[in-house]
């Protein structure tokens, strides 16, 4: 009964995230934004981790540096061979380079970060975060999975359609909960990574692939155990390091889906 104690806090705080999270990746499709979407999250957090670092809040460095990755998404390139896909998966890249090379450079910024972690999800016993990096893509990928017929026949998909307006009140009211409960870095890190589960979900079930929810959760395990990984040897905190190599692999996927499209 104590063990299932433990356990309780991270199941719960790993289901309603993956509730939240799951219904904000509905949004991102819709927007045909997920890739783009993912990226800029990187590049937020790599903005909280320099305000961190400087002193300045890093709600101000994190919105910054989305303002600046959209205006580099945005650039209207010409040539083809600068394809957004590819913009995008260089600013993942970069973002998540930088936010490794920032923690190397400055290791007293271990202690603050874990300062900040007191009470929230990633500062916590191992059991409690293995809790949470193999239930939240469960929950996420059940998620998808139900949500994927009414996404193939919603009419949103019509150009023009601007949405429901409670699901757009839902939307935003849902944003500023996660801001709120994430303030401190490794908690938007965290939530921004998983963005991944449910955002890129969706986006392969509604192009037919059904066994995604199975990929996901192979996936994210993977990712999980690289990260703790590279946490273990450059001395990282785990939550983070979990994060930067989920950036790096959603980089290379992006480059790898590029240069197939453009062979």
């Amino acid at each position: 009964m104590e063990n299932i104690m433990l356990f309780l806090p991270a199941v719960t705080s790993a289901a309603l995230l993956s509730i939240m999270l799951g219904w904000i990746g509905l949004f991102m499709v819709w927007r045909r934004m997920v890739y783009a979407g993912i990226a800029l999250c990187q590049a937020a957090s790599f903005g909280a981790l320099i305000g961190h670092i400087s002193g300045i809040p890093p709600f101000v460095t994190g919105f910054a540096a989305i303002m600046g990755g959209v205006g580099v998404i945005n650039i209207p390139f010409k040539d083809n061979v600068l394809h957004k896909d590819n913009i995008t998966a260089c600013l993942y890249v970069l973002a998540a380079s930088l936010t490794l090379l920032a923690l190397v450079l400055f290791p007293t910024v271990h202690w603050g970060i874990n300062n900040l972690l007191g009470g929230s999800l990633l500062y916590m016993k191992t059991s409690g975060l293995i809790a949470i990096l193999v239930i939240f893509p469960v929950f996420s990928g059940v998620l998808s999975l139900m949500k994927s017929k009414w996404i193939r026949l919603a009419v949103h998909e019509q150009e023009g359609h601007k949405g429901n307006l409670w699901e757009e009140i839902v939307f935003f009211v849902l944003i500023s909960v996660i801001i709120a409960v994430t303030a401190n870095l490794a908690g938007v890190l965290f939530t921004f990574g998983g963005l991944l589960f449910p955002a890129l979900c969706v986006h392969l079930l509604k192009a037919g692939l059904k066994k995604i929810f199975l990929a996901t959760a192979v996936y994210s395990i993977v990712m999980s155990l690289t990260g703790s990984a590279c946490g273990l040897i450059f001395n990282l905190p785990l939550g983070i390091a979990i994060v930067s190599a989920m950036g790096f692999s959603m980089a290379l996927i992006l480059v790898i889906r590029f240069v197939v499209r453009n062979i």
